[in-house]
Protein backbone atom coordinates (compact mmCIF):
# COMPACT_ATOMS: atom_id res chain seq x y z
CA UNK A 1 0.00 0.00 0.00
CA UNK A 2 3.04 2.28 0.48
CA UNK A 3 3.99 1.86 -2.71
CA UNK A 4 0.28 3.22 -4.28
CA UNK A 5 0.86 6.70 -1.99
CA UNK A 6 2.51 8.81 -4.68
CA UNK A 7 4.93 11.35 -4.05
CA UNK A 8 3.15 14.01 -4.42
CA UNK A 9 0.57 12.61 -1.97
CA UNK A 10 3.33 12.25 0.49
CA UNK A 11 4.42 15.94 -0.19
CA UNK A 12 0.79 16.99 0.50
CA UNK A 13 0.57 16.05 3.50
CA UNK A 14 4.08 17.20 4.76
CA UNK A 15 2.50 20.65 3.83
CA UNK A 16 -0.60 20.39 5.15
CA UNK A 17 1.68 18.92 8.36
CA UNK A 18 3.83 21.77 8.38
CA UNK A 19 0.83 23.93 7.62
CA UNK A 20 -0.68 22.95 10.48
CA UNK A 21 2.02 22.84 12.88
CA UNK A 22 2.64 26.34 11.84
CA UNK A 23 -1.00 27.45 12.76
CA UNK A 24 -0.43 25.70 16.34
CA UNK A 25 2.51 27.62 17.62
CA UNK A 26 1.34 30.77 16.26
CA UNK A 27 -2.46 30.11 18.33
CA UNK A 28 0.17 29.12 21.24
CA UNK A 29 1.83 31.72 21.43
CA UNK A 30 -1.38 34.31 20.87
CA UNK A 31 -2.46 32.28 23.73
CA UNK A 32 1.00 32.91 25.94
CA UNK A 33 0.56 36.40 24.68
CA UNK A 34 -3.20 37.03 25.95
CA UNK A 35 -3.26 34.94 29.08
CA UNK A 36 0.41 37.97 29.79
CA UNK A 37 -1.90 40.62 29.33
CA UNK A 38 -4.89 39.29 31.52
CA UNK A 39 -2.39 39.23 33.71
CA UNK A 40 -1.09 42.45 33.54
CA UNK A 41 -5.04 43.56 33.49
CA UNK A 42 -5.98 41.88 36.98
CA UNK A 43 -2.68 43.60 38.46
CA UNK A 44 -3.98 46.77 37.33
CA UNK A 45 -7.37 46.02 38.36
CA UNK A 46 -6.32 45.16 41.81
CA UNK A 47 -4.10 48.34 41.90
CA UNK A 48 -7.15 50.50 40.92
CA UNK A 49 -9.56 48.36 43.46
CA UNK A 50 -7.05 49.06 46.08
CA UNK A 51 -7.18 53.12 44.88
CA UNK A 52 -10.85 53.41 44.80
CA UNK A 53 -11.27 52.04 48.66
CA UNK A 54 -8.61 54.24 49.69
CA UNK A 55 -10.66 57.58 48.13
CA UNK A 56 -13.89 56.11 49.16
CA UNK A 57 -12.51 55.84 52.43
CA UNK A 58 -11.16 59.70 52.37
CA UNK A 59 -14.56 60.90 51.02
CA UNK A 60 -15.86 59.02 53.98
CA UNK A 61 -14.29 60.91 56.33
CA UNK A 62 -14.64 64.30 54.73
CA UNK A 63 -18.24 63.79 54.70
CA UNK A 64 -18.13 62.90 58.34
CA UNK A 65 -15.85 66.29 58.87
CA UNK A 66 -17.72 68.63 57.22
CA UNK A 67 -21.12 67.19 58.94
CA UNK A 68 -19.35 67.69 62.12
CA UNK A 69 -18.66 71.47 61.13
CA UNK A 70 -22.23 71.91 60.15
CA UNK A 71 -23.15 70.76 63.61
CA UNK A 72 -20.41 72.57 65.19
CA UNK A 73 -21.64 75.99 63.10
CA UNK A 74 -25.02 74.94 64.52
CA UNK A 75 -24.52 74.50 68.31
CA UNK A 76 -22.66 78.16 68.01
CA UNK A 77 -25.78 79.99 66.26
CA UNK A 78 -27.89 78.20 69.10
CA UNK A 79 -25.42 79.26 71.92
CA UNK A 80 -25.00 82.97 70.31
CA UNK A 81 -28.86 83.26 70.14
CA UNK A 82 -29.51 81.73 73.53
CA UNK A 83 -26.95 84.07 75.15
CA UNK A 84 -27.81 86.84 73.34
CA UNK A 85 -31.79 85.93 74.87
CA UNK A 86 -30.52 85.60 78.26
CA UNK A 87 -28.72 89.23 77.94
CA UNK A 88 -32.60 90.55 76.69
CA UNK A 89 -34.18 88.62 79.59
CA UNK A 90 -31.12 90.03 82.12
CA UNK A 91 -32.06 93.95 80.40
CA UNK A 92 -35.97 93.17 80.62
CA UNK A 93 -35.41 92.33 84.48
CA UNK A 94 -33.05 95.27 85.06
CA UNK A 95 -35.34 97.50 83.20
CA UNK A 96 -38.46 95.93 85.16
CA UNK A 97 -36.79 96.50 88.57
CA UNK A 98 -35.83 100.30 87.52
CA UNK A 99 -39.12 100.88 86.42
CA UNK A 100 -40.90 99.11 89.75
CA UNK A 101 -38.41 101.15 92.04
CA UNK A 102 -39.23 104.10 90.52
CA UNK A 103 -42.98 103.91 90.90
CA UNK A 104 -42.76 102.62 94.52
CA UNK A 105 -40.70 105.65 95.12
CA UNK A 106 -43.29 107.63 93.71
CA UNK A 107 -46.03 106.34 95.58
CA UNK A 108 -44.25 107.02 98.74
CA UNK A 109 -43.72 110.47 98.17
CA UNK A 110 -47.35 111.21 96.58
CA UNK A 111 -48.35 109.24 100.40
CA UNK A 112 -46.27 111.40 102.20
CA UNK A 113 -47.12 114.71 100.87
CA UNK A 114 -50.89 114.12 101.07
Amino acid sequence: MVSSLSVSSVNNIYVRTSVAQQRVASDRANVIASESQLRQDEAQLDKDLTYLSTLQRKTQDIQQMQGSFAQNNALDKLDKISQSAQDSSRQAVTALALATAENQALGRNVDTVA
